[in-house]
């Protein structure tokens, strides 16, 4: 339900938050049946905006954290339609998001990217835009947020656990039949070693590489400006608009029409 060493691209308090929620749910012995969501991806306003939601953790799956939200592929999916219906003169991509899993972020940044190329874009980032939410946000042409928005978070990280010291006190003992030096590392009731935290670290950080140089392409940075926006930090507001993490502070009313206007020039 909740892996603990997968690669993760979320602000770090609601990581904490949805763990601590697993572990309540999962005491409670209460069952999740994922489901297929009966809504469409997009809603059609008026100028042809098609106005896509993104809201909660982004994950490529549907489970406990996301029931009533769109999967990564879904949104893909959404993405594809909305470029080829001709009724769509452009998109308006809604966030509200502390991120989510690193599986399925690239892609879903790469599909806004490329419609970008045909139609004109936006992203409107509604109180909280983290990690792979502004992963996927910096692709877009065109970013706004509100005076209190919650913008960047830019980084990736991920848990291991070294348990084998509560393993030794219950009076167990894990062996790992493995082939390769860090299969199975991490597992339950194992020690962590130096060289396999070094390993985890390698992988973080080529995925970090990946969320970064996103960034760079999609908001156009200079590398000295990527270096002060990319340290995990959040910048409200103004502060996002100074560090040209967003374009304006604006209502959404105010970023449908701007876009509105540049579908109209199309």
């Amino acid at each position: 339900m909740f892996v603990r060493s997968e690669l993760w691209a979320m602000e770090p308090n609601s990581f904490a938050g949805l763990q601590e929620f697993a572990r309540l749910w999962g005491a409670s012995g209460m069952e999740v049946e994922p489901r297929q969501l009966n809504r469409p991806a997009y809603r059609l306003v008026g100028g042809g905006v098609a106005i896509m939601q993104i809201r909660g953790p982004i994950l490529k799956t549907r489970s406990l954290f996301n029931l009533y939200e769109l999967t990564t592929p879904e949104i893909r999916d959404g993405i594809r339609d909305a470029v080829a219906n001709v009724d769509v003169k452009s998109i308006l991509f809604v966030f509200d998001t502390p991120g989510g899993a690193v599986a399925g972020a690239s892609d879903l940044a790469n599909d806004i990217a490329a419609a970008g190329h045909v139609k004109p874009t936006a992203a409107y980032l509604e109180d909280l835009c983290a990690s792979a939410g502004y992963w996927a946000a910096s692709q877009a042409q065109y970013i706004a947020t509100n005076a209190t928005g919650l913008v960047g978070c830019i980084g990736a990280y991920a848990e291991v656990v070294d348990s084998s010291g509560a393993a030794k006190e219950a009076g167990l003992k894990v062996h790992i039949i493995k082939a390769g030096a860090f299969k199975g590392a991490g597992m339950a009731g194992t020690t962590v070693t130096p060289s396999h935290l070094t390993e985890l670290q390698r992988t973080v950080n080529a995925v970090n590489d990946q969320f970064t140089g996103a960034v760079h392409r999609g908001r156009k940075l200079s590398m000295r400006q990527l270096t002060a926006v990319s340290d995990g930090q959040l910048f409200v507001g103004r502060d996002a608009l100074t560090h040209k993490l967003v374009d304006a502070v604006q209502s959404l009313d105010a970023t449908v029409a701007h876009l509105v206007g540049r579908g109209s020039r199309t």
